[in-house]
């Protein structure tokens, strides 16, 4: 199924499920050395945890719900945020690279996380010793949708 144009789109509720998954991944991990002495149950130490992390756990959920994109003709929309609304037109002319990744977590989902890049300087942040390049715009989504996304921008340029 490939996405149509000028149509606006969520992320996959599948995307909530994984950030889900994550959560409990982690929250395990962290709860698991806790529980080594007699004493601990792990299930106490796990639920307490879990109390601990649920406002993070709310907040992904949130931000990955609130994301949208419209794919136009010559440009695709991405809005996001929670609080602070923020919408960025990446237009295709300008797109340098358009790059697919599959994280571990992902696999499982279909899900990969394309990532837009354009020659804009705001995409390096460079410190000291240091330097981080930001992608124009980033979507996770199903794997089928986002190979028909990178041959069209790909198409386009």
């Amino acid at each position: 199924m490939a996405l149509e144009l000028n149509q606006r789109y969520k992320l996959p509720s599948v995307v909530q499920f994984r950030v889900f998954t994550k959560f409990l991944l982690v929250i395990s991990l962290i709860s698991f050395p806790f529980s080594i002495p007699e004493e601990s149950n792990f299930f106490e130490v796990f639920l307490g945890f879990s109390f601990l992390g649920s406002p993070f756990l709310i907040y992904y959920l949130l931000k990955y719900h609130v994301i949208n994109f419209v794919v136009n003709e010559d440009k695709i929309t991405i809005n996001k945020g929670i609080v602070i609304k923020r919408s960025s037109s990446i237009s295709f002319d300008k797109v340098q690279n358009v790059e697919t990744t599959r994280r571990i977590l992902d696999t499982p989902f279909k899900l990969l996380l394309v990532k837009i890049w354009t020659a804009s300087p705001e995409q390096i942040n460079i410190k000291i010793r240091k330097s981080k390049h930001k992608s124009a715009g980033e979507l996770l989504i199903l794997k089928e949708d986002a190979k028909w996304l990178k041959n069209y921008i790909t198409d386009k340029k």
